[in-house]
């Protein structure tokens, strides 16, 4: 097994320090990881993403691997969509796009749902869309969702 990639840079989110994986040049693309995957599993995507011509960058979740977490405090989606939102911010870019896999793809929907006027495309891959979920819930759909109800 290979050793991970080291960590690219850290960004100021206010209550939290967040570590990036950044790769290319171009369009910011934020890649957001699911559970219980980590940032280094974003890097194969970054890279791809990078070839392509975007500035692929991916976050370590507030409380997983190098990213800090703010003590005695419980995190949301809108929090986590900020620090979304955040990291454009720190690295000077008021478009974005987001792509997300499984709860990544969760805050990448809220990410788009609080700043749409930043948000030029989002990509979800691995979460229904929360109409599907919320608005028309089969007992099956909510069966296979429940591990989402955890965080």
């Amino acid at each position: 097994m290979s050793a991970r990639p080291p960590i690219d840079r850290t960004v100021d989110a206010g209550d939290v320090e967040l570590a990036l994986i950044e790769r290319g040049e171009g369009p910011l693309v934020v890649v957001l990881h699911g559970f219980p995957d980590s940032v280094w599993s974003m890097v194969p995507l970054c890279e791809t993403l990078a070839d392509a011509g975007f500035r692929a960058v991916a976050p370590a979740t507030r409380g997983y691997g190098p990213s800090s977490l703010p003590p005695g405090r419980t995190t949301t989606l809108l929090d986590l969509a900020r620090d979304v939102l955040a990291i454009a911010d720190a690295l000077g870019e008021e478009e974005l796009l987001v792509v997300g896999h499984d709860w990544g793809a969760g805050t990448a929907h809220t990410v788009a749902t609080l700043a749409p006027h930043r948000v030029r495309r989002v990509v979800m891959a691995g979460l229904p869309h929360a109409h599907t979920v919320l608005m028309r819930p089969t007992p099956g759909q909510l069966w296979r969702s429940r591990y989402m109800l955890q965080f």
